[in-house]
């Protein structure tokens, strides 16, 4: 197997939320191999960066070239570069070799604390910038590159074009700290087109490492193969769903959540593997519990995810010729009787519930803390899936 290579050059954060450790984590969740130069160690959390060991350039070097010389580059970006020294190194290895660079002119962390010393600011403007496929700044940035105070979206298109034009670079002008809106724009200009990319604004204080984490997103698009404008649009798709699924740690500014769309699929694969234990088991006690299931009423079973997901049957369970038939494949997401059902109970801790299309069984009756009633249904709720099964087979309710 051969996978695209992708390279970041930046610090590590020791609380695992931004820098080298979110790089990495995206470039597994998009599926390329992720190598590291790194240029800082930061003793940092949630709550500010409490110090700063810079790598000896030489040695910053010495990791580019073994990996350059061996393994190879399909695609790289460029994070936390605190000195001159360090900007000039990377800046003269990196030349014209030909693979994409994304810049992310990393200057203050999400708490405040300065992650580039002024000097080196002036290096990043003449010597890695004009070299870089696209750089991708925020507010804070954008301002700093250009010397215009943004306020509003039209502020920062103007300082996105001041930039474009000063550097001839291609940008993306993050416009997330920009307030008041319901949607967050980022301002994108490629090959002098511009281009006004717009996704809902996810509430969260969690927001450690979104800058990193975008940018390692586009690179490994570009890793791929995908033209620049489809790399970024993808990149802001992946941001959404890590700013979505964040993480609440720490007394501080918690992380974003990389690795967000792969536990979604684990979850989904343990949803379907729940919901096909309660049908064999229902299917394996099928003399005990035919009397719940109805002719004309078709039965049902959800799933509740961490990722705030449902999962059902496409149509359900139904009994037909005193045999139990089961009808469509496991879906997510779907609006039925069932999810909407559990979505009722989610709050109170049940993450699991069939609905039996048969009121009139007596049993039901000594199941009443977890049973409800609507219509000619019945609801049986779990806060995992062995409840249900121990509500629906338990002997001692159905053995008289």
């Amino acid at each position: 197997m051969i996978k695209p290579r992708a390279l970041t050059i930046a610090g590590s954060d020791s609380g695992g939320g931004a820098g080298i450790q979110a790089d990495l984590k995206t470039f597994s969740a998009l599926g390329v191999h992720g190598m590291s130069v790194i240029t800082s160690l930061t003793a940092q959390n949630t709550q500010g960066v409490f110090g700063i060991f810079d790598v000896p350039p030489d040695f910053v070097q010495k990791q580019f070239e073994v990996i350059y010389n061996d393994i190879g580059i399909d695609a790289a970006k460029t994070g936390m570069l605190s000195s001159k020294t360090i900007i000039d190194v990377i800046a003269n290895k990196i030349g014209n070799l030909g693979f994409p660079l994304v810049v992310d002119p990393v200057m203050v962390s999400k708490t405040g604390s300065p992650l580039i010393n002024e000097d080196a600011i002036e290096s990043l403007k003449k010597k890695l910038i004009p070299i870089s496929t696209i750089i991708t700044p925020n507010k804070f940035e954008v301002e700093k590159l250009s010397n215009v105070k943004v306020f509003n979206y039209s502020d920062l298109e103007k300082a996105a074009l001041k930039v474009n034009k000063e550097y001839s670079v291609n940008i993306v002008a993050k416009g997330g700290g920009i307030k008041g809106s319901e949607d967050v724009v980022d301002i994108v200009i490629i090959n002098g087109r511009v281009y006004k990319l717009s996704t809902p604004r996810i509430e969260t204080n969690n927001l450690h490492g979104s800058g990193c984490v975008f940018s390692a997103a586009i690179t490994s698009f570009l890793a791929k193969k995908f033209d620049l404008l489809d790399a970024v649009k993808k990149a802001k798709n992946f941001i959404v769903d890590s700013l979505k699924f964040s993480l609440s740690l720490g007394k501080g500014i918690g992380p974003v959540n990389p690795i967000a769309n792969m536990e979604r699929v684990v979850y989904r694969e343990k949803a379907k593997r729940e919901i096909k234990k309660l049908i064999r088991e229902i299917l394996k006690n099928w003399g005990k519990v035919e009397s719940f299931f109805s002719n004309e009423d078709i039965s049902n079973i959800a799933i509740y995810t961490d990722y705030d997901e449902i999962a059902t049957l496409g149509l359900g369970i139904i009994k037909y010729m005193n045999r139990v038939r089961i009808y469509g494949p496991i879906v997510f997401n779907v609006e039925n009787f069932v999810s909407r059902m559990l979505k009722t109970k989610i709050n109170e801790g049940y993450k699991v519930c069939i609905a039996l299309g048969n009121c009139t069984h007596s049993s039901l009756k000594l199941l009443s803390s977890i049973v409800e009633k609507y219509d000619n249904k019945c609801i049986i709720f779990g806060r995992n899936v062995e409840e249900v099964i121990s509500g629906l087979i338990r002997n001692e309710e159905f053995g008289s």
